[in-house]
């Protein structure tokens, strides 16, 4: 994707952008996508903090959304970010200077119990001689032929939906009534491409509705005429069934 002024050029090598993928390129562009750090939360720099505490975490709300946010204690460095409406979340680590700011060249994920996907900055150099060849648009790409997510709410999705969206809770043990939530995503044609945990009161729950929100079809979403992929928070009330009973 090149950006100059309001032209925009886009090359896609697929029909979906992967939630994971975009949540780990926004990392290394925009650690706190779209907002400031709080004033409230940046620490002082050089501040007399014990050796054991290897950092500092806070919740806060940031337009609208509620944000659980780490810091090195002893620089103004962002060390962790999770937003609880979007999924969105990162861990910055092996800062290095580059001009006079310090730039993680690790970012980490963990979209998933058990799961860690890893992105490592290789090469960073700055650009001395900017050559406006780089960033020349001759034409933009049309909204149709571009990959465009939209965030929408958990009411609207479900009114997208034509297949039902009950779940049957099947019986794991454990507590068996209380909550559970899920990350999805779905591309311009409707299909659930992607279903992540966000939360459970009961684990052995997760993947049973995992995999049964991943059947679910949707009507093409859509923005200004243009099919768009769609993403949501999911929450549900669960009642588990009984425990079978043995022959």
């Amino acid at each position: 994707m090149v950006v100059n002024g309001d032209k925009l050029l886009e090359k896609d090598t697929g029909d979906y952008f992967p939630w994971w993928l975009n949540d780990l390129v926004t990392a290394m562009f925009d650690p706190l996508p779209n907002v400031a750090m709080p004033k409230e939360v940046n620490p002082q720099a050089n501040q007399v903090v014990p050796p054991q505490i290897a950092s500092l975490c806070t919740g806060v709300q940031i337009a609208g959304d509620h944000w659980s946010l780490c810091f090195d204690p002893r620089r103004t460095l962002l060390t962790s970010a999770f937003n609880l409406g979007t999924g969105y979340d990162a861990e910055f680590k092996n800062f290095h200077e580059f001009g006079n700011k310090q730039v993680p060249r690790r970012i980490v994920r963990h979209p998933a119990p058990g799961m860690t996907i890893q992105g490592t900055i290789t090469q960073l150099d700055g650009l001395l001689e900017s050559d406006e060849q780089l960033f020349a648009i001759d034409q933009s790409t049309p909204p149709q032929d571009r990959i465009t997510r939209l965030r929408i709410d958990e009411e609207t999705l479900r009114r997208l939906s034509l297949t039902s969206t009950a779940v049957d809770w099947p019986y794991v043990g454990g507590p068996d009534t209380g909550g559970c939530a899920v990350y999805i995503t779905a591309d311009r044609a409707g299909h659930i491409r992607e279903v992540w945990p966000g939360g459970c009161d009961n684990t052995g729950l997760e993947d049973p509705l995992r995999d049964q929100v991943m059947t679910w079809q949707l009507k093409p979403a859509t923005e200004n005429g243009v099919p768009v992929q769609v993403e949501s928070r999911l929450t549900f009330g669960f009642k588990m069934k009984p425990k079978p009973t043995q022959p």
